[in-house]
């Protein structure tokens, strides 16, 4: 397992989304947090 971590940046406000990938590429989860 892997994690990909994702900056968003939405209306002036950045988000953090850290994804996580299986050997399979199926996403298994995806916590996203305001910094």
């Amino acid at each position: 397992m892997h994690s990909i971590i994702l900056e968003i940046d939405v209306s002036k406000e950045t988000f953090d989304a850290d994804i996580l990938i299986n050997n399979k590429s199926e996403i298994m989860s995806v916590k996203i947090t305001k910094v």
